[in-house]
């Protein structure tokens, strides 16, 4: 099966041109995930309601569900506008596992050797689900993040870009008239995940957050209704490409995430972490993207935005561990007060940055580069007569 050629209207968008603003948005998706890890994350900061303060949890707490969110987003509507014209899933697909699992298993080797290292072993018995990214597939919470924390949004991912040929030949039979229907409905579905989830039982309850084990993991990393928002990206890339984008300004799409961003603040808790942002999201991508593509400058694509934007998986694959592990690097006894867990999180971003630098320029960039695409055959020269030469 061939994905479809996918129709354009190039007099409303350069359909296919770079959209770097979206490249430097993902920094700041993985920087709100970081700071979310930093403040709430169990095993970061001890007793983190002493450190902060409530008002500084409850300004931070949407910022894990909104970064999640949007990357899922982002996965579809990207996947989209770059598909090549007469691609192969099978050319999809090697594109897609050259650019997950060369880094997911080098960060996860590294953290089972800090494991090692470090005696904390209780979780090893979870490292070949996390090593083929099947843990979320699961309720069990430690399976998904025993081993590296994060790794479980790349489980979701996976079966993103295994479903995505069949997705995009579906919804290039949309008419495009009627894509605006599908988005909002789809929509309106993954506001309603956070329903459905309180239908499965109610214990156990997690210890950080008032919901059970169940509901957590339904509503916020089981890969299925997680790959509805994968699904809205590919329809709002679809609605953009046939010029069907309402033309929202740019200002605008940033105002309502903000409402967004407080109305998730004061919501229920599995709201907030699905669904509670998900209609900003929606409308900022597109905003982004039209505004990049007729020209327009922003901040988010300046050159060290985007550099920093390519570096965002390296950075989100290591930032929790190394959260974890500065933390435990100060001892167990240490005494702690807002003045340290704030240097503690600046280490803790120094470092995931350098090693998300690292990972990037001589290790995730050269492999994608050499293997993202099969090597074509160079025919050799035929040999020419001393007269034609």
């Amino acid at each position: 099966m061939r994905t479809p050629d996918i129709p354009t209207n190039e007099s409303t968008v350069r359909v296919g041109g770079r959209i770097p603003a979206l490249t430097g948005m993902r920094w700041w998706a993985a920087l709100l995930v970081f700071f979310y890890h930093a403040a709430i994350g169990p095993l970061i900061f001890p007793e983190p309601q002493n450190l902060f303060g409530q008002f500084t949890l409850t300004l931070l707490d949407p910022g894990g569900g909104l970064g999640v969110s949007f990357f899922f987003v982002l996965s579809g509507f990207v996947l989209t506008w770059s598909a090549r014209a007469g691609d192969t899933p099978v050319r999809i697909w090697r594109r897609r596992a050259v650019k997950i699992y060369p880094n997911h298993l080098a960060v996860c080797f590294l953290a089972i050797g800090v494991m090692l290292a470090t005696g904390f072993t209780d979780q090893l018995h979870h490292v070949l689900p996390t090593l083929l990214l099947v843990q979320t597939w699961t309720p069990d919470f430690w399976a998904a993040v025993g081993v590296n924390g994060v790794s479980w949004s790349l489980a979701c991912e996976l079966l993103f870009y295994v479903c995505f040929p069949l997705w995009i030949w579906l919804i290039t039979k949309i008419r495009p008239e009627r894509l605006w229907y599908w988005a909002c409905a789809v929509i309106a579905a993954v506001m309603l995940v956070p329903a459905v989830a309180t239908l499965l039982p109610d214990t156990p309850k997690l210890l950080w957050a008032p919901m059970s084990a169940p509901e957590y993991w339904f509503a916020y990393k089981f890969p299925v209704p997680r790959m509805l928002e994968f699904v809205l990206g590919i329809l709002l890339a679809r609605i953009v490409m046939t010029g069907r984008w309402i033309n929202l300004p740019l200002r605008a799409a940033w105002a309502l995430m903000a409402v967004g961003y407080v109305v998730a603040m004061f919501s229920p808790p599995l709201f907030r972490l699905v669904g509670a942002t998900i209609i900003p999201i929606a409308l900022l991508i597109p905003a982004l993207a039209t505004r990049d593509l007729r020209g327009g400058r922003t901040l988010l694509g300046s050159r060290t935005m985007v550099w920093l934007g390519n570096i965002s998986f390296a950075f989100y694959l290591f930032h929790r561990m190394v959260l974890e592990y500065t933390v435990r690097a100060f001892g167990e006894d240490f005494q702690w007060n807002l003045g340290w867990a704030l240097a503690a999180t600046l280490i803790a971003l120094l470092v995931t940055t350098l090693l998300a630098a690292a990972l990037f320029e001589f290790f995730e960039k050269p492999i994608y580069r050499r293997f993202s695409e099969p090597r074509r055959k160079v025919a050799e020269p035929v040999p020419q007569p001393e007269s034609a030469r």
